[in-house]
């Protein structure tokens, strides 16, 4: 509920993130503050930049303690999840902006989830390097948020190169060549440094307006042999009994995550190439299993067959970096950007970083991923397979059908001719929103359908909303206590006439009568899998049966699956 004017100033005034004289400037032009509109007023003083409009919307709340942590004052919201929280700050030790990463209150007493996070904090303050995102502190702090950990870092205003994949597609070979190189340079330092980073790959790498790329996350690094108390607290996050992200993964890491050197990061960066240059990942697989599987037996991939007018010479630099046996590949990153140099080519990328922060946020809370009310336990930028709903899914040709692509312009300023804008390829989250919104289904719509859901314990839950979240997470509508199931595993909506299942990106899938499914409409007696065993039965007596034919997609499907999964088609 929005507050009154004068308790909007009052929050203000507690907040203590605005300086008194600032905001009594800021007010000059009202005559009557206290009777004012106090939405009217936040606008005013986000217009003035007294306010950021993540401030302004907390303050409208009465929500002032959570602008600060420390001695920081929060400003807004870089990136959320399942983690934990990285909010712009600014630090009046360093009189700059940081990022402030916040570690997720209910993960305090989880010793793997501690472990990576300080583990990442303890790596990247190891590492001072241009393209490497620089660490400033790790700290525990005792407030409002009850302990919380907590690293801050530079503020670096990039696209994650997944996002700008997910935007436009492939990327020029002369854009993605120099990110490579860039990557690299920075990696061939984290080696000389003693570590392996065990988790490049396109989340991992973000890419400013210059051009500049920067590497990021080293919650997985390997730093030395007393790492192994932790090496075993970060095994208990993954379900797939090794560290890294599948999709990315080198076969020597997934036998055997301490084996891994400095040649496994030169096949995760091979891999992050490979999407760059083709849009695609480079294998595909039902489950994680499938798709480590994949990359330790399956011929490695040709980008040619995606791109046929790729290089020759670039295609086979491509291969060699993710040769299966370490061996066989470049023997160190500086090799590697030996063979990329002459295809690079560096250009500016116009992007507007505030609007792409907001659509982040937007997206979270659309998918239930930031709680307006819990705001500290929520947040990501992990990389770990089982700690992200997304890490190991794609939103690519390859798992779905596409709606008709077009291409409109991405989240960007004005272009200059010398620098290239990315073109958005329609994903259907914009035709998502204006369809359901057209649907604008009810709950009592919803509930008067008689839809249930028969439990594994045998108890009816009834479909009494026309959109629900099924996981194993406080925040979802059916709670399911199964630590192989995500937070926010599926969702199930009613279009009019029939319900609908769609897969979050969920760690472990989703099945619909034994069949995976990314999404799919529900009958009398469907049965849904959720990961390996955990099932429901619809129960809907007088719903419609289904029929003998294969599995029919619907648009409503993909409309959802867009909406619930993201903004952008998110490569993970």
């Amino acid at each position: 509920m929005t507050v009154a004017a004068s308790e909007f100033l009052d929050a203000i005034q507690r907040s203590r993130v605005v300086r008194p004289d600032a905001l009594s400037s800021a007010l000059e032009s009202f005559t009557d503050v206290d009777s004012a509109d106090p939405e009217l007023l936040a606008r005013h003083l986000v217009e003035h930049k007294v306010l950021t409009r993540y401030q302004a919307r907390e303050l409208l709340q009465g929500r002032y303690r959570r602008l600060q942590l420390e001695h920081f004052i929060i400003r807004d919201i870089l990136g959320v999840g399942g983690m934990g929280t990285v909010f712009r700050a600014f630090d009046p030790k360093r009189n700059e902006d940081v990022a402030l990463k916040v570690l997720s209150e209910r993960f305090k007493h989880d010793a793997g989830m501690r472990a990576r996070f300080r583990l990442e904090a303890r790596a990247g303050l190891r590492l001072n390097h241009p393209h490497i995102v620089r660490t400033y502190e790790l700290g525990v702090t005792d407030d409002v948020f009850g302990e919380v950990d907590y690293t801050t870092m530079e503020a670096f205003p990039g696209i994650a190169l997944h996002e700008l994949v997910g935007i436009v597609g492939k990327l020029p070979v002369g854009i993605a060549c120099d990110i490579a190189c860039q990557a690299a340079n920075a990696l061939e330092f984290v080696h000389q440094q003693g570590l392996v980073h065990r988790d490049v790959k396109p989340d991992n790498v973000l890419i400013d307006n210059s051009g500049t790329a920067k590497v990021i996350d080293f919650g997985l690094a390997l730093i030395d042999e007393a790492a192994r108390d932790e090496e075993f607290s970060l095994a208990m996050i993954f379900g797939h009994d090794c560290l890294g992200t599948p999709d990315y993964i080198p076969p020597e890491q997934a036998n055997d995550s301490l084996s891994a050197d400095a040649r496994s990061d030169v096949y995760g960066l091979g891999s992050t190439l490979y999407v760059a240059l083709t849009g695609k990942r480079p294998f595909v697989g039902a489950s994680p299993r499938e798709i480590i599987a994949a990359h330790k037996t399956q011929p490695v991939p040709n980008p040619k067959d995606r791109v046929p007018d790729l290089p020759d010479e670039l295609a086979s630099v491509v291969q060699r970096m993710m040769a299966k046996s370490p061996y066989d590949r470049f023997g160190s990153m500086v090799e590697v950007q030996e063979a990329l140099q002459p295809f690079a080519g560096r250009q500016p990328l116009k992007f507007d970083f505030e609007k792409l922060t907001r659509i982040r946020m937007q997206t979270a809370i659309k998918t239930g991923r930031l709680s307006m009310r819990r705001m500290s336990t929520v947040a990501r930028l992990s990389s770990a397979a089982r700690l992200s709903a997304s890490t190991t899914r794609s939103t690519d040709a390859e798992r779905k059908t596409q709606a008709p692509t077009k291409s409109v312009n991405a989240p960007s300023a004005s272009a200059s001719p010398n620098s290239w804008t990315p073109q958005r390829r329609e994903s259907a989250s914009s035709e998502a929103e204006e369809l359901l919104s057209q649907l604008s289904i009810s709950d009592a719509q919803a509930a008067a359908s008689g839809a249930m859901l028969r439990l594994p314990d045998g108890s009816l839950f009834h479909l009494a909303k026309a959109s629900l979240v099924i996981g194993r997470g406080h925040g979802a509508d059916l709670v399911l206590s199964d630590a192989r199931l995500s937070s926010r595993h599926c969702r199930l909506f009613f279009d009019g006439k029939l319900w609908q299942v769609v897969d979050l990106d969920s760690k472990n899938g989703l099945a619909v009568n034994g069949e995976r499914v990314v999404d799919a409409p529900l009958y009398q007696g469907d049965r849904i899998t959720l990961g390996d065993d955990v099932t429901l039965r619809m129960d809907w007596s007088h719903g419609p049966r289904r029929r003998n034919h294969r599995r029919l997609w619907t648009v409503i499907g993909l409309v959802a699956m867009a909406v619930a999964g993201a903004v952008f088609w998110v490569l993970r």
